[in-house]
């Protein structure tokens, strides 16, 4: 049953909320339902079918969030839209004895209702898994549950967007350097962040896939040069994902500078499965730190190197005679030259060196000679030097340069890296493959994994939906939040999951950046329309989907709300955005933004629209990522009034995530007149006739003389509904729906008038510990609206709406700057946009990040600023993300950019004149010039 602008449909309004919650050990059991209104109901036709509670608790009738009293639930005639609730307290909480049953129920809700789940469940889900094998990597997950958690209304000043949902607060450890913020996490990673290049800096943690993860950058564990013979080959090995025990995550799909590596001559690919007993990757099984010497070996002088390690246990020399080996003898032919290089070892700090033999380059060729010769040590701190054991001849018809190009310090072990999805390439060095490192993507998979399921089976879900992604998460023992099944909410997952499913919701998340267990599911709650929230000392999940019943009922009075906490606003929509801007990666193109604006852009014409940007991460899908924009607008549309209140008795049985309905009585208080006397507990005869209308709720409001106010100190108000009459009648007795609280005293002042009583509903979003065991709520307005449409989606994806940069080609213009003459790199395209942006980054041995270099109304740009030395790749975009336009490279690494000049080299004058300077040579006047 839905409701139509927060309004219930009529037959509700003729109704009454009955609510029964009478298991004691869990205050979030319970049945709601609506009854038929009828003339003269009394709570007698609203008593539970079941009332087996032990002795020693009472069931208590609750009206409109006040604690009736047996004499008072005799007496009490309903109204329309009340709101009554049955709830089991301690014995003696029915009202009489000598226990006081309101600071019993409130107990109640300290102790069941609001109890924080942190010291609970803080141990396991900060005892994060540290066994890892890899000397640079660490857990992803860094997290210390908090003794308070909550949740903060989503709703920004300027450009902000209304949301429904709103993520959970769980606090995050420091100790492990994590980041609290998902999104900054994001911009840090290799995958998902600007920077393209594989990440190789020590202490990052190991990356975790769940679902089918696409151009992915695995960490680079380790890289290193082998000889074997004259072919050189470069050895990489990279650490993807944390692993399982059956071989769960898959690789596939290895790229090496974006092509397979078939596509290059001689590049070996080994996957392993991750599982805690894999082999070792035979090119891997030492631990070897490489080093660069690049020194010319010559027998007059050592070349010598210092060892980093204090354990070494072998060492390797790269040697290589570049230009070749050769002799040009006089038939026009080659001859075979020989050079012998020794080799000795010393400890550190000492000069005890001690021979490691020699080895001899022996060849007749012009191409490059290579000799790898590794020795066995025992293990310690090195030096390491080499020479020639003779001066090879020389001369214009002799190649005989020998140089030493690296030294290996190796330790010696059977590295497999359990529980470690690992990928090993061994390339060689030719033109395709040469310099620096190439940059290698893969795709990651865990498609599925087996979870808990709420009936006490176990089933395999798909790590696609995100619900399911959040349950493995929490529950995962080694390098999740270890929280024990027991402790989760399972059925509340299984539904996040229907709903994700329905929506058709579904996506993949790579982490590979220092995260905490918050971050990750806000990442997933985001894009799955769900948070994940304590449920006392459990953890629960809730979505925003559309609810057929409220799950609780409230009334805004004196009996339920404390007095002054209740507020009902109308939120602002001068600053709400116009338009979502959607950042989601597509599975072969990566980042790809979209913009949605909704039907009223451009309809405030006293400012600019507003966009508001949204990352989800986990989106890789168009069709997805423009439902999830205008599921924000029907919530930026729709979603219009919060509301915070303060509550005690039936705030028990809130949590996060349930529906209220909240009627709100309006009053016009129109009839004033005095109490002459009181009749009875319920009836009062007042010093003038007053009108009541038939059939409708009217409310009385006397002001007590001589009573005062507990909380302000001021003179209590107190408001009580009539009996409602079965005809419009005039006079001077009226009947009270419930007994004062406080008996009048004779000539105090009251006021009557009519009702009008609205039902919204509300989502309650935060719930909070007040004082006295009171609990804080804040909600959101719920709008069916929000859910009903989302648009239609585009035949084709965005980009194709804007001409993207097409021909993009490279030319230098010859310019005068500065007084140089430069040779200036200048770009030029075809296409349609607005505003161009230009990105560049530097590509190679030394890669950098995109940055906007800058943007121009035309199709053409001239490059400044790019530093003499590198290679700088451009791109052309209409949008702000790099990789949706063209792209060509611009080689800066030649003299060609400035070519020089020269000019006169002047001196300005003190009257402000500028004239040549000139000096005298060998009693020559010669002009002095600069060159440039």
């Amino acid at each position: 049953m839905g409701s139509v602008n927060g309004m219930i449909p009529a037959p509700c309004i003729n109704s009454v909320l009955v609510t029964s919650a009478l298991n004691f050990l869990d205050p979030f059991d319970r049945v709601t339902e609506y009854l038929p209104w009828r003339q003269g109901m009394t709570l007698h036709a609203c008593v539970p079918p079941v009332l087996n509670v032990p002795a020693e608790l009472d069931v208590v009738p609750v009206l409109n969030g006040r604690l009736l009293t047996l004499h008072e639930a005799e007496c009490v005639t309903l109204l329309p839209c009340d709101s009554v609730t049955w709830a089991v307290v301690p014995r003696g909480g029915g009202g009489g004895g000598g226990k006081n049953p309101i600071a019993t129920v409130a107990m109640l809700a300290v102790v069941v209702g609001a109890m924080a789940f942190g010291p609970a469940l803080g141990g396991p889900l900060a005892a994060m898994w540290n066994s890892s094998a890899l000397a640079t990597g660490a857990p992803f997950l860094t997290n210390a549950m908090a003794s308070t958690l909550g949740t903060g209304l989503i709703l920004g000043i300027g450009g902000g967007v209304v949301s429904m949902l709103s993520n959970p607060v769980i606090p995050a450890a420091a100790a492990l350097g994590g980041v609290s913020s998902a999104a900054a996490a994001m911009d840090e990673s290799p995958t998902y962040g600007w920077n393209p290049a594989n990440p190789t800096s020590n202490g990052r943690p190991v990356a975790v896939a769940l679902g089918t993860c696409t151009l992915v950058r695995p960490f680079k564990m380790a890289q290193f040069v082998t000889t074997d013979g004259d072919k050189q080959y470069l050895n990489m090995l990279f650490a993807c994902s944390e692993g399982g025990d059956e071989g769960e995550v898959t690789v596939s799909d290895v790229r090496i500078e974006g092509n397979p590596p078939e596509n290059y001559e001689g590049v070996q690919v080994v996957i392993s499965p991750g599982t805690a007993d894999q082999d070792v990757i035979p090119a891997f099984a030492d631990a070897v730190f490489e080093r660069g010497v690049s020194q010319k070996l010559s027998a007059s002088r050592w070349a010598t190197v210092e060892g980093n390690g204090n354990n070494i246990q072998g060492v390797g020399f790269g040697l290589s005679a570049p230009s070749g080996l050769w002799y040009a003898n006089e038939k026009g032919g080659l001859s075979k030259v020989s050079v012998t290089v020794e080799m000795e070892r010393a400890p550190v700090d000492t000069e005890d060196w001690v021979a490691l033999g020699t080895v001899t380059l022996t060849a007749a060729q012009r191409t490059a000679v290579r000799r790898y010769v590794q020795h066995d040590s025992a293990a310690g701190e090195w030096r390491y030097r080499a020479r020639l054991t003779a001066e090879p001849p020389t001369g214009s018809r002799y190649s005989t340069d020998v140089w030493w190009e690296y030294v290996h310090e190796i330790v010696p072990d059977d590295f497999c890296y359990p529980n470690t999805v690992l990928v090993a390439i061994k390339a060689l060095a030719t033109d395709q493959l040469s310099g620096a490192a190439p940059e290698v993507t893969c795709t990651v998979s865990r498609p599925v994994a087996p979870l808990p399921a709420s009936d006490g089976t176990t089933v395999s879900r798909s790590l696609a939906n995100p619900a399911w992604a959040a349950l493995f998460l929490l529950l995962h023992k080694r390098f999740g939040g270890r929280v024990p099944a027991s402790r989760v909410l399972l059925e509340e997952f299984e539904s996040a999951a229907e709903w994700c499913d329905a929506k058709g919701i579904s996506g993949s998340l790579y982490i590979d950046s220092r995260m905490t267990l918050k971050g990750a599911l806000e990442l997933f709650g985001t894009y799955g329309r769900f948070s994940v929230v304590p449920r006392g000392t459990r953890i629960g999940c809730y979505s925003d989907r559309p609810a057929a019943l409220p799950d609780q009922g409230f009334i805004a009075g004196e009996g339920n709300i404390i007095s002054g906490s209740l507020g009902v606003k109308a939120m602002s929509v001068k600053d709400r955005a116009d338009a979502i801007e959607v950042t989601w990666y597509h599975p072969e193109q990566g980042r790809k933004v979209l913009t949605r604006r909704s039907p009223f852009y451009h309809s405030m014409t006293t400012r600019a629209p507003i966009t508001k940007s949204e990352t989800l991460a986990c989106c890789n899908s168009f069709e997805q990522a423009w439902k999830y924009a205008g599921y924000r607008l029907n919530c930026n549309r729709y979603i219009m009034q919060t509301l915070e209140l303060t509550a005690s008795h039936d705030a028990i049985h809130v949590r996060h995530g349930d529906v209220l309905q909240v009627p709100v009585d309006s009053v016009t208080y129109d009839q004033s007149c005095r109490v002459l006397r009181v009749v009875s507990a319920t009836q009062l005869r007042l010093s003038k006739p007053v009108r009541l209308t038939g059939g409708a709720a009217h409310k009385l409001v006397i002001r007590h003389g001589d009573v005062v106010h507990p909380d302000t100190g001021r003179e209590l108000v107190e408001e009580v509904a009539l009996q409602v009459t079965g005809a419009d009648v005039e006079t001077e007795v009226v009947t009270l729906a419930a007994p004062l609280e406080h008996t009048p005293m004779e000539g105090v002042v009251c006021a009557i008038g009519l009702v009008n009583r609205r039902l919204p509903w509300f989502r309650v979003t935060r719930i909070g510990r007040s004082h006295n065991g009171r609990r804080a709520i804040e909600c959101l307005e719920y709008a069916p609206e929000v859910y009903e449409d989302e648009g239609e989606v585009p035949a084709v994806d965005e980009p194709a709406f804007v001409s993207t940069a097409k021909g993009l080609q490279l030319s230098y213009m010859q310019m005068e700057e500065d007084g140089l003459t430069k040779a200036l790199p200048h770009i030029t395209w075809r296409g349609n946009a607005v505003v161009w942006n230009i990105f560049v980054r530097r590509v190679g041995g030394s890669t950098t990040a995109w940055r906007l270099l800058g943007t121009t109304k035309e199709t053409e740009y001239t490059l400044r600023g790019l530093a003499n030395g590198y290679i700088w790749r451009i791109a052309v975009t209409q949008t702000m993300v790099p990789g949706d336009g063209a792209v060509v490279d611009v080689d800066v690494t030649s003299d060609l950019l400035t070519m020089g000049t020269i000019r006169p080299l002047n001196s300005a004058q003190p009257d402000g004149s500028i004239v040549p300077l000139y000096t005298e040579i060998d009693g020559e006047i010669i002009q002095i010039m600069e060159a440039f």
